[in-house]
């Protein structure tokens, strides 16, 4: 039988097989569509400078190829604006590859396999859970010297949202623009809160209160059972909690585990106490579809983003509207994912490539994305666009929530962050484990995981 951790173990064998390849093949003949330029910071400049300087002649056909992450709705808005593109600039020609139904883990996978294989994107649509491997990896090229010659660049910058640009900066360089965020806040079953004569807690609240409050909204038995809060088990879903405690899984350049932090401990026993004292919360599995539970009125709050708006609205559920997240600390952060594009370090076209990606990132793209409910402006511009707030009554609370947010937990051995602060939960839900000893071990095993990188 193969264990979890011969599983990793021959899952980096094989990346680190992948990588060599990528270095042996771009020595020989570079890479995709690359000219195997080294990627050390010196040259990695000259690159860049190069390519700001001067584009291709206009009667030259350049074939840029672009890798996205998208479902249905999210592949209209990047080809309508791969068409605005190709319209403004008629000496390129977009080739786009769509990956749905992964994870991030096993869309960089995939795309590590690509560059083994020469067939390399010249533009890379990755979220930050896949961002520091491909950094590390020198797979992305910074992007700092082309904004810095683009007399639009700084217009540009100062319209992103500091927090989306922050964490996809990297020892310094930038390595992607932000395209789409989503940040936690508390969906709340409005008719559920008045019908039991609960004000609807709009100007915040705190951990005791959020409790007490589930508990008095929790109702009924067995399979009619409603509970006051649910959750899905995985970092992203539970990591908001750490930080309303002013805590984390892992410290703050996501190089070790944090979960010696009392607060972190304290968090675990906060949420334990929710399955296992109050039976407020049902016990979350990875399995566990939190949205329909909620829609379905089987919960009366969950935590997450914006992007169940248009299921909700698809199917009817109108009796919702979001809170801010509880809080149990002055220092409480609210958590949020984004996504962005980046540019592969060996393209042989980045000055086009970071004029698509400047089409992909635009405001007309983000418009469009704000419509389709299923992300968060990442501009200041499109704060107040209509899409975007009239996805429910309070909607602006998501934009308010990024600044000053704090991105979610994406190191390079994220899915070893999953599986052990997965195993954690499940210890302490089922009473396998007490609290302690199972925050313990996972502190022990995560801090492994990392010593391992080095």
């Amino acid at each position: 039988m193969i264990t979890q951790e011969k599983r990793e173990s021959m899952k980096k064998k094989i990346i680190s097989m992948i990588l060599a390849s990528v270095m042996v093949f771009t020595t020989l003949c570079g890479c995709g569509s690359g000219q195997g330029q080294n990627t050390e910071s010196g040259e990695t400049t000259e690159v860049a400078s190069e390519a700001a300087s001067g584009q291709a002649s206009s009667d030259e056909q350049i074939v840029l190829s672009v890798s996205v992450m998208a479902n249905e709705e999210e592949k209209k808005i990047f080809e309508n604006a791969i068409n605005r593109f190709e319209t403004s600039h008629p000496n390129c020609k977009v080739d786009a590859s769509y990956t749905s139904g992964s994870t991030w883990g096993e869309y960089c996978d995939k795309l590590l396999i690509q560059i083994g294989s020469g067939q390399a994107p010249d533009v890379i649509h990755v979220a930050i859970e896949g961002t520091q491997m491909l950094v590390k990896n020198n797979v992305l090229l910074p992007l700092d010297d082309l904004i810095a010659a683009d007399p639009e660049g700084k217009a540009m910058m100062d319209d992103f949202v500091d927090s989306t640009t922050d964490v996809f900066t990297i020892d310094g360089n930038l390595y992607e623009l932000p395209t789409d965020c989503n940040d936690a806040v508390v969906h709340v079953n409005t008719k559920m809160f008045q019908e039991a004569g609960i004000e609807i807690p709009y100007d915040g609240w705190t951990w005791e209160e959020f409790r007490s409050i589930a508990k008095q909204l929790t109702t009924g038995e067995g399979d009619s059972k409603v509970y006051g809060f649910g959750t899905s088990l995985s970092p992203a879903w539970l990591a908001g909690w750490f930080m309303s405690n002013g805590s984390d899984y892992i410290n703050d350049d996501w190089t070790d585990s944090n979960l010696s932090d009392p607060k972190a401990m304290e968090t675990v026993e906060f949420l334990n106490s929710l399955v296992n004292e109050d039976k407020s919360m049902p016990v979350p599995e990875t399995t566990t579809d939190a949205t329909s539970l909620f829609a379905a009125g089987r919960v009366a709050m969950i935590a997450t983003g914006i992007w169940p708006f248009p299921s909700y609205k698809a199917n009817g559920f109108e009796d919702v509207d979001v809170v801010p997240m509880p809080t149990n600390s002055e220092d409480a952060k609210v958590g949020f994912g984004v996504g962005g594009v980046g540019i592969y370090s060996k393209s042989e076209h980045p000055q086009e490539a970071y004029e698509l990606m400047k089409e992909l990132t635009s405001v007309e793209t983000g418009k469009e994305k704000c419509a389709s409910g299923t992300c968060v402006p990442v501009r200041y511009s499109l704060s107040e666009d209509e899409g975007y707030l009239s996805q429910c009554p309070n909607a602006k609370l998501f934009f308010e929530s990024l600044e000053g947010g704090k991105a979610l937990p994406s190191p390079m051995n994220y899915s070893d962050l999953e599986r052990i602060t997965n195993s954690m939960f499940s210890a302490v839900f089922s009473g396998a484990s007490s609290v302690q000893d199972a925050v313990t071990n996972a502190d022990t095993e995560l801090k492994q995981s990392f010593a391992d990188l080095k």
